[in-house]
């Protein structure tokens, strides 16, 4: 009997040596405006107050009513080196965490480039922890949902981009329906080289305004025209009568000065 009691001790031992020794203390994602460094906001907490070098892989799966569960990003290290309650977000690692992030989906990368955030939807994000000197690895996923809203944004000429015409098609889109009474208002004003975009659009003389019911619009020739070696700022609101619905972001572009030499430009042009 005692020497069943000393192996199963033995055993007992043997197993606690190869348990990992910490717990993953995920984000909480609050708010709809999630961003990649939100996902950094995770840590561990160890059983000793030593410092530990993982491996860690970050996955992003995204679904809504109408597509089935898909990868759109994944991001990680292969060594970081962390203490309890360490937060990696804090980390001077973390800027190479976030340098290898690889989106999966051009359509969930191409809404993150242009506006920042996760788009609309449900996100489940998986958390994989690997200490170098173990051979196991532990994961811990969660779920996070960002309500769907109408929005209201600019799609082209990009932000500032360069076009090569003085009539430019400017296009912009919105999740919602214009019901009777509500239309689109779109205004555009000189931009001084030393102001935002919505500083032009909010203080400099309003060149063009317009009220309509469709989502893009050819820059009309009996308008004022827009002149060779300037810059323009616009926006796109939705009204009800006089009442400003959503507002689209303020957005510039350039117009190319005649034969100027571009090759020092941004590489995105709007014919």
């Amino acid at each position: 009997m005692k020497i069943i009691t000393t192996f199963c001790f033995m055993v007992l031992l043997a197993l606690n040596c190869f348990t990992m020794n910490y717990q993953i203390i995920t984000p909480s994602l609050g708010g709809n405006n999630l961003v990649s460094d939100d996902l950094l906001a995770v840590y561990l907490v160890f059983q000793d107050n030593a410092s530990h070098d993982f491996l860690v892989n970050i996955e992003v799966y995204y679904y809504n009513e109408y597509t089935p569960s898909s990868l759109v990003l994944s991001m990680g290290t292969q060594s970081i080196s962390l203490s309890s309650n360490e937060v990696i977000l804090n980390d001077p690692q973390h800027d190479e965490i976030l340098a290898n992030q690889v989106f999966h989906d051009s359509q969930f990368y191409n809404y993150y480039l242009t506006h920042g955030k996760f788009m609309s939807g449900s996100y489940h994000v998986c958390y994989t922890f690997k200490e170098l000197a173990e051979p196991q690895e532990k994961m811990q996923c969660i779920d996070h949902f960002i309500p769907f809203q109408n929005t209201l944004h600019l799609i082209s000429p990009f932000d500032e981009s360069y076009i090569q015409t003085s009539n430019p098609f400017l296009t912009w889109i919105y999740t919602g329906v214009l019901d009777a009474g509500y239309s689109y208002s779109i205004t555009l004003s000189e931009k001084d080289s030393n102001q935002t975009a919505e500083e032009a659009i909010l203080n400099n003389q309003m060149l063009f305004s317009l009220a309509l019911d469709e989502n893009s619009l050819l820059y009309p020739i009996t308008a004022i025209p827009l002149e060779p070696c300037k810059e323009y700022a616009w926006k796109v609101d939705v009204t009800n009568g006089s009442q400003i619905v959503i507002t689209s972001e303020y957005w510039s572009f350039s117009i190319d000065c005649p034969d100027e030499d571009t090759t020092t430009k941004p590489d995105y042009f709007y014919p």
